[in-house]
């Protein structure tokens, strides 16, 4: 069994539902247990605003002004530096089997985020609710058609691989916390879908640069370059844990 992953703006064609119920998901009754704990160490480093700026420092993508984000794990790949920020919120989540992303999502008064999708149907999606002043249709998402709000301390899922949107039109800063749990099928093959989903993620920050270059040779052929850009991708996550 393989996960799918977005190579070139593909059209899903699977089989994961766009929305999960969160009452067949185990690991979200842990999740939601420790709420009080995770929002309580988010608290104490942004409201210091020497842990504030280490929190939110950006070594190199670009930063969006409304939407921001305090990574401390994606696909894989640990951030050590904010980890020593929230030791307990990561301490707790990594010993959930198949975490594979935390991170901390802002989205500010009177923004929206456009629709977009994600880069492989492996996962659980999972946003817990952090700090959210309202509910529809002043606070909430979308995704596939189908839109819901967050609730504090509560956890929605769902499946990232389609497209999905978010606004929030209040006066406040809305905040989740965000969880990337591989779905069970898939949590014998961690290195190969982390692995996958950063080679997405070089390719489609190359497409900016490159573009053009790459709408004009044929679609076949840029599909290609994924299957072996993630062979070496993952060779180097099988190396980072020898």
């Amino acid at each position: 069994m393989k996960a799918f992953f977005n190579q070139h703006q593909d059209v899903y064609n699977g089989t994961e539902p766009p929305i999960y119920d969160v009452q067949t998901i185990p690991e979200v009754k842990i999740i939601e247990d420790n709420y009080s704990t995770f929002k309580e160490e988010l608290l104490a480093v942004i409201n210091n605003e020497e842990t504030r700026q280490k929190a939110f420092y950006k070594r190199s993508y670009a930063k969006s002004p409304n939407w921001t984000q305090i990574e401390l794990m994606l696909y894989g790949l640990s951030y050590k530096d904010k980890i020593d920020l929230f030791p307990k919120t990561h301490e707790i989540l990594t010993k959930i089997d198949g975490v594979s992303t935390i991170y901390f999502s802002f989205l500010d008064k009177s923004a929206k985020i456009k629709a977009h999708n994600g880069d492989t149907d492996a996962f659980h999606r999972i946003h817990l609710g952090i700090n959210i002043p309202n509910g529809l249709p002043d606070c909430g998402m979308e995704v596939a058609g189908n839109q819901f709000n967050w609730k504090e301390g509560k956890c929605v899922a769902f499946n990232d691989i389609y497209f999905h949107s978010a606004w929030n039109l209040t006066d406040k800063m809305r905040i989740v916390l965000i969880i990337d749990l591989l779905l069970p099928k898939y949590r014998d093959q961690s290195d190969r879908v982390n692995s996958g989903v950063i080679t997405t993620l070089i390719l489609s920050r190359s497409y900016k640069y490159i573009g053009i270059i790459i709408e004009l040779l044929p679609r076949i052929l840029t599909r290609a370059i994924h299957p072996v850009l993630h062979f070496f991708v993952q060779i180097y996550f099988k190396a980072k844990k020898r």
